[in-house]
């Protein structure tokens, strides 16, 4: 599934329109990215916890030709899957849409 996918499918589930389900989406995203860029944790109960990491600075190959080279530090996002994800995607529970 791609992100126009993704839209169509909140905006079915929801009764909003595909351009007020593309905005919703959109300021998702882009709150979780910048919460995370600013070193904070968003939780999002039962889904899963977006956060970062700081990764300092090491010494890695170059795999083309074999020599070392200095990569600096940088921060990576990170993603934890919550309890009631892991459920669904283990197939020992109902995605909450479908309980209706």
């Amino acid at each position: 599934m791609n992100k126009t996918e993704f839209v169509a499918e909140v905006a079915a589930r929801t009764e909003l329109t595909v351009g007020q389900a593309q905005a919703a989406v959109d300021a998702v995203m882009e709150v979780i990215g910048h919460r995370t860029a600013l070193g904070e944790k968003v939780v999002l109960t039962g889904f899963g916890t977006f956060g970062s990491r700081d990764v300092p600075a090491r010494m890695v190959r170059n795999p083309a030709t074999g020599e070392p080279m200095h990569k600096g530090a940088t921060r990576k996002p990170t993603f934890k899957a919550g309890s009631a994800l892991r459920s669904v995607v283990a197939g020992e529970a109902l995605i909450p849409a479908e309980r209706r």
